[in-house]
């Protein structure tokens, strides 16, 4: 006899991401982290408990507009697993010499402004966003 699950959870995104907390630490970092949760809507799972499923949780950051850099740029990701009806926090650090900074004059440099921070399965599937200034 065989039998099967049939699990509709394609996006863990499609159910809900909430901000959890940006920060600032020191002079050099930032710290973003947002709660990703995966509620099974449309489900056939014997057992529930272990069936886990994959996200890949990315980070895109948008320049100011004086830095004239293209938008949505990946600064981190991260791959989680979760079971229905479970939750994570994710949290990445961005080093502004290093993420945020633009080659300008022939040295690099972080310009002043308001920073857009994207997180999303994709570029165009953004499901949180939030800005910090620098």
């Amino acid at each position: 006899r065989f039998e099967y699950s049939l699990v509709h959870c394609s996006s863990i995104f499609s159910e809900a991401v909430e901000m959890v907390n940006t920060s600032h630490s020191g002079h050099d970092y930032v710290y973003v982290s947002v709660r990703v949760y995966r509620k099974v809507t449309d489900a056939m799972v014997p057992k529930p408990s272990f069936s886990k499923a994959a996200e890949v949780v990315q980070l895109y950051v948008d320049f100011p507009r004086s830095a004239k850099e293209p938008p949505k740029q990946l600064k981190g990701f991260r791959k989680i697993w979760l079971r229905p009806d479970e939750s994570q926090i994710v949290t990445f650090s961005l080093m502004k010499s290093k993420h945020l900074r633009v080659w300008e004059n022939e040295m690099w440099s972080v310009k002043s402004g308001v920073y857009g921070l994207n997180i999303g399965p994709s570029s165009s599937n953004i499901k949180v966003k939030t800005k910090i200034f620098v």
